[in-house]
């Protein structure tokens, strides 16, 4: 679900992309999602990330769809109190990587949904 915030002026331009909890018992977490994002753009999302972490109470990621070869391995100009990701999308080998500050896991697309976006003759 997308969870909308007002800003100190009343307009809702703020929100978080998704938010995943049930009740009080279990854990929360909280997804902020930026596609190709520049570093200055990575860091905004970042310092975005960490006040809705606050504010709901749940552990975030900061999730950079990157096909920028160059910003694969950046997370930030700082540490943030989030899980910065980057996932990486190699459509000519059929396969990807989630790319996290330390350690990468590669994510095969193959014979999956995702198959579809590689294969599909525009």
């Amino acid at each position: 679900m997308e969870v909308k915030e007002r800003d100190e002026f009343g307009h809702r331009r703020q929100r978080l992309d998704i938010l995943v909890c049930n009740g009080s018992s279990l854990p929360s977490y909280g997804f902020e999602l930026v596609v190709a994002a520049s570093e200055e753009i990575f860091d905004e999302h970042c310092a975005r990330a960490e006040k809705y972490g606050k504010l709901h109470g749940c552990q975030m990621f900061m999730v950079n769809l990157c096909p920028k070869i160059t910003l694969h391995g950046y997370f930030g100009k700082c540490s943030y109190a989030l899980t910065p990701v980057n996932v990486v999308i190699d459509p000519n080998e059929k396969k990807g990587t989630v790319k996290y500050a330390n350690n990468d896991e590669p994510v095969s697309i193959r014979g999956s949904d995702w198959d579809m976006l590689f294969t599909a003759k525009g």
